[in-house]
């Protein structure tokens, strides 16, 4: 009888362990769909940033341009 009970607290035991497992599966997999969905985002999004960087490489450029010419004499600020 008490050798019964013993085999059953285990198998209650393991049962609650693989529901709990079961369910962190649940949230790690709904996790990972939100995390690919904001990636697809991020994708389409990546012709917009390359244009952004392209202009923004343009006007560092310039302003380390300025700055040179203004070091060099060749510039001067008159206000």
């Amino acid at each position: 009888m008490d050798h019964d009970n013993g085999i059953e607290r285990r198998l209650r035991a393991m049962e609650t362990a693989n529901a709990v497992h079961i369910a962190k599966s649940i949230r790690v997999d709904e996790s990972l769909e939100d995390h690919e969905a904001r990636l697809r985002r991020i994708e389409e999004l990546a012709p917009l940033l390359k244009i952004n960087q392209f202009i923004l490489m343009g006007l560092g450029g310039s302003v380390i341009a300025l700055i040179w010419a203004l070091l060099t004499g060749q510039v001067q600020l008159v206000f």
